[in-house]
């Protein structure tokens, strides 16, 4: 008899992509899914000789061995995988001598023939308190994207019908070159990026143009201190004060000190007067 059978997932976008993501031929949502068909539905002993561990509803008692027979791959590949799922809460793994035992996260029940059993573990990585049924225009930011491609310019005859994110427009959209997206996910993000990325480069790094475009720099505001003579001593700097050393004295402040000129009179030699 084959059994009717449902899971309840919950999965953030980047618990997701890490699972949709495909690396040297090993898909690693097999690997998630395998884990979902292994745990217990009921909590029981464990099947390790001597060992008393009670395994519960939601658990997956597996060594990395196991696993990498189970997965087709080497151990140390699913050593990688097991660390990155818990990094990203998808699954909680606690360790022995002998074994794992890995704790599920993002499955709330599994579904048996119309019979729920609930996982104790679900975390859902949000709160149900702060979540409200609402359309897309609730959405932060969304008005946005509305404006620029769901408006009645983007939706007549002659707008351009773009591809689902493959040929997302980098630069504002003109009257004349309309585009029109759907609102998807994908479209979302990739608009929210492109706004992102057009406001950091309005701001220059270090004086520099972001664009790469030859525009002139705009001057400074009149409310800002004017860089020439900016700092106390730059003035000072720029105009220095005349000085002079010990063996040099301007013109000027020689003429001040009135200094007296040697008389004219020639000296006669000693032992000499003038009536010879």
């Amino acid at each position: 008899m084959k059994h009717l059978i449902h899971y309840q997932i919950t999965l953030s976008a980047p618990q997701l992509e890490y699972l949709a993501e495909s690396k040297y031929h090993k898909n690693r949502m097999a690997f998630f899914l395998d884990l979902v068909r292994s745990a217990v539905l009921k909590p029981s002993r464990s099947l390790l000789p001597g060992c008393d561990k009670t395994i519960v509803t939601g658990q997956v008692e597996k060594s990395e061995v196991q696993l990498a027979k189970d997965w087709d791959c080497d151990r140390k590949t699913v050593s990688k995988v097991i660390a990155t799922m818990n990094r990203l809460g998808i699954i909680t793994t606690e360790k022995s001598n002998r074994t794992s035992v890995h704790t599920i996260h993002p499955v709330a029940a599994w579904i048996v023939d119309n019979v729920r059993i609930r996982n104790p573990h679900f975390k859902t990585g949000y709160d149900y308190r702060q979540i409200h049924d609402g359309a897309f225009e609730s959405i932060p930011n969304a008005s946005g994207f509305i404006k620029e491609f769901m408006s009645a310019n983007a939706e007549s005859a002659t707008a351009q019908h773009c591809a689902n994110g493959e040929d997302f427009p980098k630069g504002k959209t003109s009257n004349k070159d309309m585009v029109r997206l759907l609102p998807t996910v994908r479209n979302f993000e990739n608009y929210e990026q492109r706004e992102k990325e057009a406001s950091t480069s309005l701001c220059p790094v270090n004086g520099s143009n972001s664009s790469g475009s030859d525009e002139k720099r705009t001057a400074a505001p009149s409310f800002l201190p004017s860089c020439k003579h900016s700092h106390p001593d730059e003035k000072e700097q720029l105009n220095p004060k005349p000085s002079h050393s010990d063996n040099m004295i301007p013109a000027e402040e020689h003429r001040a000190l009135d200094v007296p000129v040697a008389s004219q009179t020639p000296q006669l030699p000693f032992g000499r007067n003038d009536n010879g």
